[in-house]
């Protein structure tokens, strides 16, 4: 439910039924499909995420955003660690 500002009075506006549909993120398979995989390549190999990020100076709480699919990588912490856990190229790497 919304509550709209109409002459200084708050209304309640009734939404869609499929509004949370709406302004959910979109999120291709593939994207999934890439993130689960990471995941088990991660747990196949024995490899502790905290411990890993700790030691490699890549902040824990954006990539385990990342590899929960909450975030994509744009930018900062999240961009270093998506190239970090292999999700995106090295920017350093690619040529111009």
């Amino acid at each position: 439910t919304v509550y709209q500002l109409h002459n200084n009075h708050h209304i309640k506006r009734q939404q869609p039924a499929d509004f949370h549909k709406m302004t959910l993120k979109k999120d291709t398979k593939t994207n999934k499909a890439k993130l689960q995989k990471k995941r088990a390549e991660l747990v196949a190999k024995g490899i502790n995420l905290r411990a890993h990020c700790a030691t490699n100076n890549i902040d824990y709480q954006a990539a385990r955003d990342l590899l929960c699919g909450k975030c994509k990588g744009r930018r900062g912490k999240a961009h270093d660690a998506a190239v970090f856990l292999g999700l995106k190229p090295n920017p350093e790497q690619i040529a111009v």
